[in-house]
């Protein structure tokens, strides 16, 4: 959405970069680089490099391809590797959709598991490729002749598993970019299915990791984590791993999830001017969610936000109005769990904390 001064504004599809359960995404300093996470099970972690600076209407799409380098006790350490996924324009894509349907992109047969070895692997007839994302378990799939394009942005999740992307992330949710340090921030809203290492929740389950490539095998932690990315000259991200994370085993009562530490983040905002990362949780592991200001630094934090039970903390982002900056945020759906004469229902309330006069550091 482009907004105009007085208001006015479009509003257009970016067909090109692909489609997936869109959390956040953002554009790199370049206008040409930009980073999409996946709010779902088994999901990518997808770039898109657009052709022209400001235009994403065409460019390029791929998919990360991770490398553990840990034994994953601590949310594991990663190589990242880029696959390419091919180009596209929005306006092919979009005009392919309206009348295509899956069974015009694939074939599919059904899958058979090979239990008489270990690992257990998936068995798809010849020319099918075995894959398993978004939740819908394993399949085997073959493109269609002439296909690959309109495949690859219509069911990117699928088309990168066949490419040999990592399709193992789980609730890969907000982005941002701290120009300082060169560096991604992502939020893993909890660390669990496709990233442990065949099983589910700490127990063994191997409808995950059948028929992808198991390239993450970290330990379970239902709190989530945020991860730090390292960009090279061109910003594309090389390596992955764990900034903070949440603690599952220091919980009470009436938290699942340790209340001095993050639970389940949902999205991420960099602050330039106080060089402090916003951590806002969607989390029924803390009785409050929390919207914390993380010191990178000096690896602390700081509650600078509490919002009513039943709430989740939103939108987190630094506006500059004139010459002062507010931290703004969004209590969503607040209170929607009590009854007594306080309770808004389910309408969502904006907040912001400032004046505020900052410097940039």
């Amino acid at each position: 959405v482009a907004v105009k001064e007085g208001g006015d504004y479009n509003a257009s599809k970016w067909y090109a970069v692909g489609r997936r359960s869109n959390e956040l995404a953002y554009i790199m300093p370049d206008q040409k680089t930009l980073y999409a996470s996946d709010d779902g099970t088994n999901v990518v972690f997808h770039k898109f490099v657009a052709d022209e600076a400001g235009d994403f209407s065409s460019g390029t799409l791929y998919a990360a391809k991770l490398n553990q380098t840990t034994d994953g006790s601590k949310g594991g350490t990663f190589g990242v590797e880029w696959i390419d996924l091919g180009s596209a324009t929005s306006e092919e894509i979009e005009k392919a959709a309206k009348t295509l349907k899956f069974h015009d992109m694939f074939e599919v047969a059904k899958p058979e598991v090979n239990f008489e070895t270990e690992p257990y692997t998936a068995v798809c007839p010849e020319g099918f490729e075995a894959v398993n994302t978004g939740g819908t378990g394993l399949e085997c799939l073959k493109v269609k002749d002439g296909m690959d394009t309109v495949a690859s942005r219509l069911e990117s999740r699928r088309y990168s598993a066949m490419k040999g992307a990592t399709t193992e992330l789980s609730k890969f949710e907000g982005v941002s970019f701290d120009p300082k340090r060169n560096k991604l921030y992502a939020a893993v809203s909890s660390l669990k299915n496709g990233m442990e290492d065949n099983q589910k929740g700490g127990e063994d389950d191997l409808s995950y990791d059948i028929g992808n490539g198991n390239d993450i095998k970290v330990a379970y932690n239902k709190c989530g984590c945020i991860y730090t990315m390292d960009l090279d000259e061109s910003s594309s991200v090389t390596s992955m791993s764990p900034l903070v994370c949440g603690d599952p085993n220091g919980g009470d009562e009436l938290n699942e999830c340790n209340i001095d530490e993050i639970a389940n983040p949902d999205n991420v905002a960099y602050l330039d001017g106080l060089d402090v990362l916003l951590i806002a949780e969607d989390t029924s592991k803390h009785e409050n969610n929390v919207l914390w200001s993380y010191n990178i630094d000096e690896g602390t934090k700081d509650r600078i936000m509490m919002v009513p039970k039943g709430a989740e903390v939103t939108s987190p982002y630094l506006y500059k109005l004139g010459e002062y900056d507010y931290i703004m945020a969004v209590s969503q759906h607040p209170q929607e769990e009590t009854t007594d004469a306080s309770n808004s229902g389910r309408a969502g309330q904006i907040g912001y904390i400032g004046p505020l006069k900052l410097t940039s550091t």
